[in-house]
Formats: structure tokens, sequence, C-alpha cells
């Protein structure tokens, strides 16, 4: 979750979130205190007092497999979804959400357009500064996909200028790219399904996708003709 970011103490670590705010603020996962975002007025308890008192807490959600998931009807489903409504219940109130996507969840968070921010955020060097974050609820690293048929296998191999390396705009991932390979070509996407960051490979627009670790595996078993840098489930 994110807190008031002069309210850090309590709130560090990396790993995946979920986000809190007050009134006009921005926040994050699902805690018995609520956080604003930088520069609000509003006091935690004032915020939660607004809530108990509307009887519903809204919740920000884009989808974001497998933390967050959507029915052909538009229901949302899985883990964070689940950890909302439980959160919702501990205050007594219910949860109604709002349909948001990667790009622009942080953003309406601090416009006010919801009280929680219900996708999993990863804790990167640039939202630090606007908001504050909860204790993770779940860690882990970078991976980079590429054709098995590339002459990519390590890290270094894939940090050359005549490499393009696809990711979702404002993620850790990109922000992964471009410490780890410097030299290569960063092709940010503004709110890329996992689908479309495959396609950038297939169409021949990159030659390497920036992922979540733990999704990896998944897309080397789905997309035999693709590999893992590094193999597995740990990244970097």
């Amino acid at each position: 979750m994110y807190r008031n970011a002069n309210r850090k103490a309590a709130f560090r670590g990396r790993g995946t979130r979920l986000a809190v705010i007050g009134g006009a603020s921005t926040g994050a996962a699902l805690l018995s205190t609520l956080a604003l975002s930088a520069g609000a007025a509003q006091a935690d308890a004032s915020t939660l007092a607004q809530i108990k008192q509307a009887g519903v807490i809204t919740v920000g959600v884009a989808v974001d497999p497998p933390f967050v998931l959507q029915t052909a009807s538009g229901q949302f489903y899985s883990f964070n979804p689940t950890l909302a409504n439980d959160f919702a219940k501990y205050l007594g109130v219910k949860a109604k959400f709002v349909a948001t996507t990667g790009t622009a969840m942080v953003a309406g968070l601090q416009a006010g357009q919801y009280d929680l921010l219900g996708s999993s955020v990863s804790a990167t060097a640039a939202r630090k500064k606007a908001i504050n974050f909860t204790l993770p609820y779940a860690y882990g690293g970078n991976s980079w996909i590429v054709l098995k048929s590339s002459s990519f296998t390590t890290l270094g191999s894939l940090n050359n200028s005549s490499t393009t390396i696809a990711a979702t705009a404002n993620t850790f991932q990109s922000e992964a790219t471009t410490t780890y390979m410097p030299k290569a070509t960063l092709r940010s996407i503004p709110n890329a399904s996992y689908s479309s960051l495959i396609s950038e490979i297939s169409a021949g627009y990159s030659q390497a996708i920036s992922i979540p670790s733990f999704i990896a595996p998944a897309i080397v078993q789905k997309f035999p003709t693709m590999k893992s840098i590094p193999a597995g489930d740990k990244g970097v």
C-alpha cells in the first residue's frame, strides 16, 4: 500500500503491493490504517471516518495477471480483489471497484477518483517520490523473454545498441531494463498486456520483452519457441 511520503518508517521494502489514499491522495493495499499522498492535508483518521460514513470504499483496479483478472461480464476477481473485499469487510463497508489502467492508476488515485488502488504496484524509485508503500505481499524479480533461436543467452548479451527491448511503460520492468541494459533501446508501451508484449517479439518489433519473473515460466511453457533470461522464476 501507499502512504504519505513523509511517513515511511513502517512501509519499506521492495515487492508487489496495493495502494490507499485519503481525499485527493495516493494509496495502496489492505491495511487497517489508510494513507495520504504527498502533500495531502487530511489526517488518516479523517479519511477513514469519511469512508465509514459513506459505507463504501472505492477501489481502483487494472487487469494484472495473476493478481487481478476480469470476467467477460466485467467482474474483477483473483487475489487483489479478494484482498480489497476483505479489507472493506474489516472496515464495515462495501468495496466498489473502478476500472483503471496501469498507466493512469496512480494519477487517478492522486486525483481522488478512488480511495484505494487495488492493483499490484512495484515500488519503483519514481513512485516512492510521490507515494508511500505498505509492506509487500509478494516478492519477485525481473526476467527477459527472447526467441530460443536468438543468440541471446545472458543479460550482458542483451545490453547492446542493436537490441530493442519492449516493456510496459512506467513499470519496474521498464526501470529494470534501463538499469541492466543501458545500451539497449527501450520500447516503452503504455498499458501493454502480456499478449501484446509477446507480439512485439513475433512481429519483429523487439528482440526481447521485460516481464515479472514469476510470469516467465508460464510464458515459456505456452510459447515453446521462447526462452527466459535468466531461466526459471527468480529473475534478477
